[in-house]
Protein backbone atom coordinates (compact mmCIF):
# COMPACT_ATOMS: atom_id res chain seq x y z
CA UNK A 1 0.00 0.00 0.00
CA UNK A 2 3.24 2.03 0.61
CA UNK A 3 4.12 1.60 -2.78
CA UNK A 4 1.12 2.25 -4.18
CA UNK A 5 0.57 5.57 -2.73
CA UNK A 6 4.47 6.56 -3.35
CA UNK A 7 3.23 5.61 -7.41
CA UNK A 8 0.20 7.31 -7.27
CA UNK A 9 1.58 10.98 -6.37
CA UNK A 10 3.75 10.42 -9.37
CA UNK A 11 1.65 11.27 -11.45
CA UNK A 12 -0.05 7.85 -12.87
CA UNK A 13 -2.25 6.41 -10.65
CA UNK A 14 -2.29 3.02 -12.46
CA UNK A 15 1.31 2.29 -12.97
CA UNK A 16 1.66 0.44 -10.01
CA UNK A 17 -1.72 -2.01 -10.37
CA UNK A 18 -0.48 -2.56 -13.89
CA UNK A 19 2.54 -3.60 -12.76
CA UNK A 20 0.86 -5.79 -9.97
CA UNK A 21 -1.11 -7.29 -12.70
CA UNK A 22 1.36 -8.06 -14.92
CA UNK A 23 3.35 -9.75 -12.47
CA UNK A 24 0.20 -11.93 -11.22
CA UNK A 25 -0.52 -13.36 -14.61
CA UNK A 26 3.10 -14.17 -15.32
CA UNK A 27 3.09 -15.77 -11.84
CA UNK A 28 0.22 -17.74 -12.49
CA UNK A 29 1.42 -19.51 -16.19
CA UNK A 30 4.37 -20.40 -14.61
CA UNK A 31 2.55 -21.93 -11.38
CA UNK A 32 1.02 -23.85 -14.37
CA UNK A 33 3.48 -24.70 -16.31
CA UNK A 34 6.47 -25.66 -14.79
CA UNK A 35 4.77 -26.67 -10.77
CA UNK A 36 1.06 -27.72 -12.00
CA UNK A 37 0.00 -25.93 -8.95
CA UNK A 38 -3.61 -24.98 -9.79
CA UNK A 39 -4.00 -23.09 -6.13
CA UNK A 40 -1.56 -21.01 -6.70
CA UNK A 41 -2.22 -20.07 -9.64
CA UNK A 42 -6.24 -19.51 -9.13
CA UNK A 43 -5.12 -17.07 -6.53
CA UNK A 44 -2.58 -15.03 -8.81
CA UNK A 45 -5.53 -14.77 -10.83
CA UNK A 46 -7.90 -14.04 -8.48
CA UNK A 47 -5.70 -10.87 -6.84
CA UNK A 48 -5.01 -9.77 -10.67
CA UNK A 49 -8.43 -9.80 -11.47
CA UNK A 50 -9.54 -7.33 -8.30
CA UNK A 51 -6.33 -4.88 -9.22
CA UNK A 52 -7.70 -4.89 -12.49
CA UNK A 53 -10.76 -3.88 -11.46
CA UNK A 54 -9.08 -0.52 -9.58
CA UNK A 55 -7.90 0.57 -13.13
CA UNK A 56 -10.41 2.71 -14.54
CA UNK A 57 -9.18 2.36 -18.55
CA UNK A 58 -11.75 0.89 -21.05
CA UNK A 59 -8.55 -0.69 -22.83
CA UNK A 60 -8.43 -3.60 -20.47
CA UNK A 61 -12.21 -4.67 -20.53
CA UNK A 62 -11.33 -7.62 -23.08
CA UNK A 63 -8.35 -8.88 -20.77
CA UNK A 64 -10.80 -8.34 -17.70
CA UNK A 65 -12.77 -10.95 -19.62
CA UNK A 66 -10.43 -13.34 -20.92
CA UNK A 67 -9.55 -13.19 -17.17
CA UNK A 68 -12.13 -14.38 -15.81
CA UNK A 69 -12.84 -17.07 -18.81
CA UNK A 70 -9.23 -18.44 -17.05
CA UNK A 71 -10.50 -18.33 -14.11
CA UNK A 72 -13.49 -20.22 -14.69
CA UNK A 73 -11.48 -22.81 -16.55
CA UNK A 74 -9.06 -23.20 -13.84
CA UNK A 75 -12.25 -24.28 -11.40
CA UNK A 76 -12.97 -27.17 -13.91
CA UNK A 77 -9.23 -28.80 -13.95
CA UNK A 78 -9.13 -31.98 -11.52
CA UNK A 79 -5.13 -32.43 -11.40
CA UNK A 80 -4.54 -36.34 -9.48
CA UNK A 81 -3.07 -36.07 -6.42
CA UNK A 82 -0.11 -37.94 -7.22
CA UNK A 83 1.50 -38.15 -4.05
CA UNK A 84 -1.58 -40.24 -2.26
CA UNK A 85 -1.92 -42.42 -4.98
CA UNK A 86 2.24 -43.19 -4.65
CA UNK A 87 1.29 -43.21 -1.02
CA UNK A 88 -1.96 -46.29 -1.92
CA UNK A 89 0.82 -47.84 -3.44
CA UNK A 90 3.12 -48.31 -0.39
CA UNK A 91 0.68 -49.43 0.89
CA UNK A 92 -0.46 -52.28 -1.32
CA UNK A 93 3.35 -53.27 -1.73
CA UNK A 94 2.84 -54.31 2.11
CA UNK A 95 0.35 -56.52 1.40
CA UNK A 96 1.90 -58.69 -1.23
CA UNK A 97 3.15 -61.17 1.40
CA UNK A 98 -0.53 -62.10 2.00
CA UNK A 99 -1.64 -63.19 -0.52
CA UNK A 100 -1.92 -66.72 -1.35
CA UNK A 101 -0.48 -68.07 -4.83
CA UNK A 102 -2.45 -70.39 -6.80
CA UNK A 103 -2.96 -73.91 -6.51
CA UNK A 104 -4.16 -76.22 -9.79
CA UNK A 105 -2.85 -79.47 -10.26
CA UNK A 106 -5.06 -79.71 -13.51
CA UNK A 107 -5.95 -83.52 -12.76
CA UNK A 108 -9.46 -84.33 -12.39
CA UNK A 109 -10.20 -86.53 -9.36
CA UNK A 110 -6.95 -85.38 -7.62
CA UNK A 111 -8.50 -86.82 -4.66
CA UNK A 112 -9.05 -89.96 -5.11
CA UNK A 113 -6.25 -90.59 -7.38
CA UNK A 114 -3.65 -89.54 -4.59
CA UNK A 115 -4.78 -92.81 -2.99
CA UNK A 116 -2.14 -95.79 -2.78
CA UNK A 117 -4.12 -99.20 -3.40
CA UNK A 118 -4.78 -101.46 -0.14
CA UNK A 119 -2.58 -104.15 -1.24
CA UNK A 120 0.12 -105.28 -4.00
CA UNK A 121 1.02 -108.22 -6.11
CA UNK A 122 4.08 -109.26 -6.58
CA UNK A 123 4.96 -111.04 -9.77
CA UNK A 124 5.17 -115.04 -10.03
CA UNK A 125 8.23 -114.79 -12.74
CA UNK A 126 11.21 -116.65 -11.51
CA UNK A 127 13.58 -115.86 -13.45
CA UNK A 128 13.37 -112.13 -12.41
CA UNK A 129 15.06 -111.21 -9.20
CA UNK A 130 13.51 -110.41 -6.04
CA UNK A 131 13.89 -107.05 -5.78
CA UNK A 132 13.19 -105.89 -9.21
CA UNK A 133 9.64 -107.65 -8.97
CA UNK A 134 8.62 -106.41 -5.48
CA UNK A 135 9.82 -102.80 -6.87
CA UNK A 136 7.41 -102.95 -9.75
CA UNK A 137 5.06 -104.33 -6.92
CA UNK A 138 5.73 -100.52 -4.73
CA UNK A 139 5.46 -98.60 -8.62
CA UNK A 140 2.32 -100.21 -9.50
CA UNK A 141 0.47 -99.03 -6.00
CA UNK A 142 1.69 -95.73 -5.36
CA UNK A 143 2.45 -94.48 -9.71
CA UNK A 144 -1.05 -92.90 -9.45
CA UNK A 145 -0.04 -90.22 -6.96
CA UNK A 146 2.97 -89.23 -10.14
CA UNK A 147 1.36 -86.36 -11.55
CA UNK A 148 3.72 -84.77 -14.45
CA UNK A 149 2.73 -81.58 -15.34
CA UNK A 150 4.36 -79.57 -17.96
CA UNK A 151 3.69 -75.58 -17.83
CA UNK A 152 3.82 -73.39 -20.49
CA UNK A 153 4.67 -69.69 -19.54
CA UNK A 154 5.35 -66.18 -21.01
CA UNK A 155 6.26 -65.16 -17.77
CA UNK A 156 9.79 -63.07 -17.49
CA UNK A 157 12.86 -65.56 -17.34
CA UNK A 158 13.44 -63.99 -13.70
CA UNK A 159 10.51 -65.56 -12.27
CA UNK A 160 10.31 -69.24 -11.29
CA UNK A 161 6.70 -70.38 -10.45
CA UNK A 162 8.05 -72.92 -7.68
CA UNK A 163 9.38 -70.11 -5.69
CA UNK A 164 7.01 -68.23 -4.24
CA UNK A 165 9.80 -65.90 -2.95
CA UNK A 166 11.34 -64.73 -5.88
CA UNK A 167 7.73 -64.16 -7.19
CA UNK A 168 6.26 -61.90 -4.34
CA UNK A 169 9.87 -59.84 -4.29
CA UNK A 170 9.46 -59.35 -8.15
CA UNK A 171 6.30 -58.01 -7.34
CA UNK A 172 6.80 -55.58 -4.79
CA UNK A 173 9.49 -54.39 -7.10
CA UNK A 174 6.94 -54.00 -10.09
CA UNK A 175 4.68 -51.94 -7.67
CA UNK A 176 7.50 -49.56 -6.84
CA UNK A 177 8.81 -49.28 -10.23
CA UNK A 178 4.89 -48.56 -10.59
CA UNK A 179 5.18 -45.81 -8.08
CA UNK A 180 8.81 -44.07 -9.33
CA UNK A 181 6.82 -43.85 -12.55
CA UNK A 182 3.58 -42.49 -11.44
CA UNK A 183 5.99 -39.91 -9.32
CA UNK A 184 8.34 -38.61 -12.61
CA UNK A 185 4.66 -39.14 -14.11
CA UNK A 186 6.15 -41.06 -16.93
CA UNK A 187 3.00 -42.23 -18.32
CA UNK A 188 4.44 -45.04 -20.72
CA UNK A 189 6.52 -46.62 -18.06
CA UNK A 190 3.57 -46.56 -15.49
CA UNK A 191 0.90 -48.23 -17.86
CA UNK A 192 3.68 -51.05 -19.09
CA UNK A 193 4.31 -51.85 -14.87
CA UNK A 194 0.38 -52.10 -14.53
CA UNK A 195 -0.17 -54.46 -17.32
CA UNK A 196 3.15 -56.59 -16.08
CA UNK A 197 1.68 -56.91 -12.00
CA UNK A 198 -1.59 -57.22 -13.94
CA UNK A 199 -0.76 -60.02 -15.36
CA UNK A 200 1.35 -61.85 -12.45
CA UNK A 201 -1.46 -61.39 -10.42
CA UNK A 202 -3.98 -63.11 -12.34
CA UNK A 203 -1.48 -65.96 -14.06
CA UNK A 204 0.08 -66.88 -10.28
CA UNK A 205 -2.23 -65.74 -7.41
CA UNK A 206 -5.64 -67.33 -6.32
CA UNK A 207 -7.87 -64.65 -7.94
CA UNK A 208 -10.65 -66.87 -6.57
CA UNK A 209 -9.56 -65.59 -2.87
CA UNK A 210 -10.68 -62.35 -1.12
CA UNK A 211 -7.59 -60.90 -0.42
CA UNK A 212 -6.38 -61.04 -3.88
CA UNK A 213 -9.74 -60.10 -5.16
CA UNK A 214 -9.49 -56.89 -2.61
CA UNK A 215 -6.03 -56.30 -4.27
CA UNK A 216 -6.60 -56.60 -7.81
CA UNK A 217 -9.68 -54.17 -6.99
CA UNK A 218 -6.76 -51.73 -5.38
CA UNK A 219 -4.78 -52.09 -8.13
CA UNK A 220 -7.72 -51.49 -11.51
CA UNK A 221 -8.79 -48.37 -9.36
CA UNK A 222 -5.32 -46.82 -10.70
CA UNK A 223 -5.97 -48.01 -14.40
CA UNK A 224 -7.40 -45.06 -15.08
CA UNK A 225 -4.65 -42.38 -13.99
CA UNK A 226 -5.06 -38.66 -16.27
CA UNK A 227 -1.11 -38.03 -16.55
CA UNK A 228 -1.75 -35.44 -18.58
CA UNK A 229 -5.11 -33.40 -18.26
CA UNK A 230 -6.09 -30.28 -20.02
CA UNK A 231 -4.86 -27.28 -18.39
CA UNK A 232 -5.48 -23.78 -19.95
CA UNK A 233 -3.23 -22.09 -21.74
CA UNK A 234 -2.72 -18.79 -20.53
CA UNK A 235 0.11 -17.30 -22.88
CA UNK A 236 -3.08 -15.55 -25.09
CA UNK A 237 -4.47 -14.28 -21.63
CA UNK A 238 -0.45 -12.37 -20.63
CA UNK A 239 -0.29 -11.09 -24.49
CA UNK A 240 -3.78 -9.33 -24.41
CA UNK A 241 -2.42 -7.39 -20.99
CA UNK A 242 0.87 -6.37 -22.49
CA UNK A 243 -1.13 -4.86 -25.86
CA UNK A 244 -3.70 -3.41 -23.60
Amino acid sequence: ETVRTVAAQGGDVNAFPLAEVDYLLRLADAKLKLERNLAAARLALDVAQQRLKSVNESSMDPVQTMLGEAIASLRGVQLPDLSALAHKVAEMEKEVGNLPVRINSDVPDIKNRVKPTASATVSADADRSWWDRTGEAVWNQFKGIVVIRRVRSDAPPLIAIEEEFFLRQNLRLQLETLRMALLRGDAEGYRDSYDLILNWLQTYFDTQDARVAAFLSQLQALQTVEFNPYIPDLAGLNQAFREA
